[in-house]
């Protein structure tokens, strides 16, 4: 046999032990984290406000494969004095969540994340993977919190604008604060009518498209604010339309004919004008954005042989697979 058959045939057993034990590894983060994950979808599923985070997984894997080609050239070098603490750190919280909020439980997770590509890859795989883990962030329900202060700022200008909307077209409007009294009707301006809970979706669908498909920063600044801004004028907007439709008696009081104007609506126009955006602003934007941008030189096979034949790596492997057996038992059987 050749050595060049010699050399493909050690580098598919690697690559297949490689591979084996991702995929027990990877069981075992499923099966400690089952409870989490449940609990994220089940709050992505029903709450209207966080309903894009089904996306967010998807895209940020998807960000992660763009990259294959740079990854695939960076060393491999475990940091287990940073890994190890972080990783007992994400345990540490999911099991002290006494109370089961869904926060923690998307903190706990992606802390986790951080902690094993750490012990397993190593502080320049962390690097390079900062923007599409940092981006998992939008997946726990702890916006709201930040915005709740942006509610009544938001109504408030929603139903200023479009009562000027209204009185353009020449309808008596009167508006007092997040209140829009027509000769027939008074409308509210609720908070769940803010727009701020369209904000979070805009801007987290804004992000990735903003980095992938632009290299300056001022572009994908420029695209992220025209969402937001867009966003913010289609409410009111919408707010106006409301009042229009209650005015003269057009389908249902609070959303229109066939309630077309609910809040996905605002979204919708969001989003239209995102893709707009980066088609336009994209034009002209030369060169590869870093998410596709190659990195060092590909290290040779055998500083990868040698890495995951290693005793270290497979007693690392063994060790925390096991924790996180037992911590999936712990949350199943006996909690």
């Amino acid at each position: 046999m050749t050595p060049f058959k010699e050399n493909i045939i050690m580098h598919s057993r690697v690559d297949i032990k490689h591979w084996g034990r991702l995929a027990i590894l990877l069981v075992a983060f499923i099966f400690c984290y089952i409870n989490a994950i449940a609990t994220l979808i089940t709050v992505w599923w029903n709450s209207y406000t966080y309903s894009f985070g089904f996306l967010i997984p998807i895209i940020s894997l998807y960000i992660v494969w763009l990259q294959k080609d740079r990854l695939k050239r960076l060393k491999i070098a475990p940091s287990y004095l940073l890994g190890l603490p972080v990783l007992i750190i994400a345990i540490a919280m999911l099991i002290s969540n006494t109370k089961g909020g869904a926060s923690i439980q998307g903190f706990s997770l992606i802390i986790a994340i951080i902690g094993i590509i750490l012990l397993l890859l190593g502080i320049q795989f962390l690097k390079a993977l900062w923007f599409p883990i940092t981006y998992l962030l939008f997946m726990v329900p702890f916006w709201d919190n930040l915005t709740e202060k942006l509610n009544l700022p938001f109504q408030n200008f929603s139903a200023s604008l479009g009562t000027k909307m209204i009185q353009a077209i020449g309808i008596p409007v009167y508006r007092q604060s997040i209140y829009i009294e027509l000769p027939n009707i008074t409308l509210e301006v609720a908070k769940v009518c803010s727009g701020v809970n369209n904000l979070i979706a805009i801007v987290a669908i804004a992000i990735p498209l903003a980095y992938i498909f632009l290299r300056s920063w001022q572009r994908r600044i420029i695209l992220v604010c025209s969402g937001i801004i867009i966003s913010i004028l289609a409410n009111s907007f919408r707010v106006a339309l409301i009042g229009i439709f209650a005015y003269f008696k057009i389908g249902e009081v609070l959303h229109g004919p066939y309630h077309i104007l609910q809040a996905l609506s605002v979204s919708m126009i969001g989003f239209i004008a995102l893709f707009i955006g980066v088609w336009v602003l994209s034009r002209g934007d030369s060169g590869k954005s870093p998410a596709v941008r190659s990195a060092a030189p590909e290290p040779s096979l055998q500083s990868y042989q040698s890495f995951f034949k290693g005793e270290r790596i497979k007693h690392l492997f063994f060790l925390m697979t096991i924790i996180l057996i037992l911590i999936g038992v712990y949350f199943r059987y006996y909690r």
